[in-house]
């Protein structure tokens, strides 16, 4: 969805001699979304993405099959609510806004048959509430994972990813998630793949109460396993 924005983009690619080459995206523009839920005894009446900015830089190192970037994105998104008032009073209006910062560092080898990629990022949001402090949240996320093609129609991988809410929050099950993994990828042809993941997962915090009988997500099951079959077609 942050990548769906209608503005303009620029784009392009620097050759840089001996150090390899570098990609570059700009864009700015707005979001067109679905609007949040209001909260109950509340009116949405008004929701916009004044705007959304960003870019990212690719970097083609001069070391064979070794690429590096990163990127960043600003936005920023303005709610409104309409609270009833009491006994024939106005409404009163609550404004919700919530700007964003986002960034997030990126690396990938790839030498004969193995890849191996990583990533690490942050997200910062900033909600603001009429009449109440400014309250900061900061995400952070990160992977690593690697692959190996044991033959053409083989791959196996293994990966490992980290999940937290809010840094500033204690670590408790419903602020972080860690998931280990292993797949297998089988390439059938050459438009058909079918895959196998087992996961070891530890932390709630990526799960959903509704989709749970409405428990809180820190009294959900804190270690817990996926086993998930896939297939993909390419046309």
């Amino acid at each position: 969805m942050l990548l769906a924005q209608t503005g303009l983009e620029a784009y392009g690619y620097f050759r840089l001699g001996p150090v390899g080459g570098l990609e570059y995206r700009l864009y700015g523009g707005t979001l067109f979304s679905n609007p949040p839920a209001a909260p109950a005894g509340t009116t949405l009446t008004n929701f916009t993405v004044p705007y959304i900015a960003g870019g990212r830089l690719m970097w083609d190192t001069p070391i064979e099959g070794l690429r590096a970037g990163g990127s960043a994105q600003m936005l920023r998104f303005d709610t409104t609510f309409s609270i009833p008032g009491a006994m024939g009073m106005p409404p009163t209006k609550l404004e919700f806004d919530l700007p964003f910062v986002l960034w997030l560092a990126s690396a990938e080898y790839t030498v004969g048959n193995l890849v191996v990629a990583a990533e690490y990022g942050r997200w910062r949001g900033d909600v603001e509430v009429t009449g109440a402090p400014t309250e900061r949240v900061v995400n952070e996320r990160y992977y690593a994972m690697a692959s190996y093609r044991v033959a053409p129609w083989f791959t196996p991988g293994i990966y490992y990813s980290s999940l937290t809410t809010d840094i500033h929050k204690p670590n408790t099950q419903d602020n972080y998630q860690r998931d280990a993994a292993a797949t297998l990828r089988f390439d059938l042809n050459a438009f058909w793949l079918f895959k196998l993941e087992g996961h070891f997962i530890s932390g709630t915090t990526d799960l959903a109460s509704n989709l749970n009988d409405g428990r809180p997500l820190i009294d959900l099951t804190r270690n817990w396993s996926l086993f998930l079959a896939k297939t993909t077609a390419y046309f």
